[in-house]
């Protein structure tokens, strides 16, 4: 994006920002020592801006000058173009320059018309659901109105992932349990002698359709026998954080309003998860040797003793306020062996498809091809932006032969200004971009030609179908100009 696109995000930002602190454009020029038709120039984008003016409103808003440049500008342009390319606007001929413009020049309407669409589309699926129900048994049930998983992933991306009474209820209950936090017996010890709770490891025999249940009532925490060392390990440490953590859970809860039935246990939980997270990867010592071993998860796993994908959570949620105590903006996706994303969180601006799978030249769906092997690599967008990814394919659930499991691909990952802050990035040529790999939100927008790939015409390609030629694939069109 040219620096003329990155000014137009600044000065919507600007007046953002100065809304959110109550201050009018009096005010504000006042606080720089500017004039107010220099602050309305700039906030409508009519005036370039100097990094010592961008100091000055970062010291104003306390926040950082990241904050002006890092966005989600990419995430809403991709959310944008996948919503108008549906076959409904067809007729309307929006090309994706004319999409990049909107969102350019008027990013919060494109970030409302996101938002109508995703509201829009849950009710949709709402609906034929309870069809379905009046259907088949006649009995209308109260609707959801939007679906608590996005619900979930929206409220995540508001909150950068990161909750500082979680943080804080973390070192609590560290100092609480004294030791080392990343031996799985001082877990078990300090819930057996200062909660009374007893930790019991059932044979498959006995129970194979669970991983953990807790027995309040009973004092008892239920553990499959057959799970992973280091999912034990984590379930102990959730354990734990349900029980001393429960007040600061259900305080976050309250403040946010999270009281409808169909998303509070979702909330609950994952707050626990958040929580049990920091108590065995304590922030500071987990961004610490995140910045000395340049984010190697390898690495951080044998310090932790916690799985790949528990080391992926943790690092999206380095973004403390603080800059001295923040890490680098990731972006995390996990995908199914069908191509479903069924967990998303984007900070680095990768544009991540809402609809079910993405582009077949994402990492992920090679990985999910070499189970427990790291493919690395640079891959670009029709944009220009590019991003490092790094992912990996691993077996979740029970060990055994008769065990309950499944694979799913771990995506994590940076815009590529960042990758030299990763390891992974030293055995990559991330100068040279012909080895960047090109890869799009979905075929259906994607403006990338001759692609084997593509398995639906582009919105932009579909008059230059020739039935005498055939591209790379059956919806990549000629060009023999």
């Amino acid at each position: 994006m040219n620096e003329e696109s990155k000014n137009l995000h600044i000065g919507a930002k600007i007046r953002k920002y100065r809304r959110a602190l109550g201050l009018n454009q009096a005010q504000l020029a006042e606080k720089l020592g500017k004039s107010v038709t220099y602050i309305n120039l700039i906030e409508n984008n009519q005036r370039r801006i100097s990094l010592n003016l961008l100091l000055a409103l970062s010291k104003v808003f306390d926040i950082s000058v990241n904050e002006f440049i890092i966005d989600a500008d990419h995430r809403i342009l991709g959310e944008c173009m996948e919503i108008l390319a549906d076959a409904e606007f067809d007729h309307l001929g929006i090309t994706n320059q004319d999409i990049k413009q909107f969102v350019d020049e008027l990013p919060q309407m494109a970030n409302a018309m996101v938002a109508i669409h995703q509201k829009y589309t849950e009710q949709r699926a709402e609906n034929n659901r309870l069809s379905q129900v009046l259907l088949n048994s006649g009995v209308l049930q109260t609707p959801t109105h939007r679906a608590p998983n996005e619900i979930l992933i929206e409220f995540m991306q508001n909150h950068k992932n990161y909750f500082p009474s979680l943080e804080v209820t973390a070192q609590e209950i560290r100092q609480l349990i004294g030791g080392n936090t990343t031996k799985k017996a001082k877990l078990i010890e300090f819930l057996n002698q200062h909660d009374r709770v007893q930790v019991i490891e059932d044979s498959p025999s006995i129970q194979q359709s669970y991983i953990r249940h807790y027995d309040s009532e009973r004092r008892v925490l239920h553990l499959a026998e057959n799970l992973y060392s280091h999912t034990k390990f984590f379930q102990i440490a959730y354990t734990i954080a349900w029980i001393h953590g429960k007040n600061a859970i259900m305080e976050l809860i309250d403040e946010n309003e999270l009281h409808d039935s169909a998303v509070k246990p979702l909330f609950m939980t994952m707050f626990a998860n958040y929580l049990a997270a920091a108590i065995i990867m304590p922030y500071n010592q987990f961004f610490t040797s995140a910045q000395k071993n340049r984010y190697d998860i390898e690495l951080l796993q044998n310090e932790f003793r916690v799985s790949f994908e528990q080391i992926c959570h943790r690092l999206t949620t380095l973004n403390n306020p603080d800059e001295q105590w923040r890490g680098v903006p990731m972006h995390y996706i996990k995908t199914d062996r069908a191509g479903n994303i069924s967990k998303r969180f984007s900070l680095s601006g990768i544009p991540i498809s809402r609809l079910g799978s993405a582009c077949p030249k994402w990492n992920m769906y090679d990985a999910l091809q070499r189970p427990e092997e790291l493919v690395i690599g640079v891959q670009q967008f029709p944009d220009g932006s590019a991003y490092l990814n790094i992912s990996q394919a691993i077996r979740k659930g029970q060990r055994g032969f008769m065990g309950h499991h499944s694979t799913v691909a771990i995506t994590i990952g940076c815009d590529i200004k960042y990758a030299n802050k990763l390891i992974y990035a030293d055995k990559l040529d991330i100068t040279d971009k012909r080895t960047f790999k090109p890869i799009g939100i979905h075929c259906r927008i994607c403006e990338w030609q001759n692609c084997p790939d593509r398995t639906t015409m582009a919105v932009q390609n579909k008059n230059a179908y020739n039935p005498l030629s055939r591209g790379l694939s059956a919806f990549d069109p000629v060009n023999l100009h």
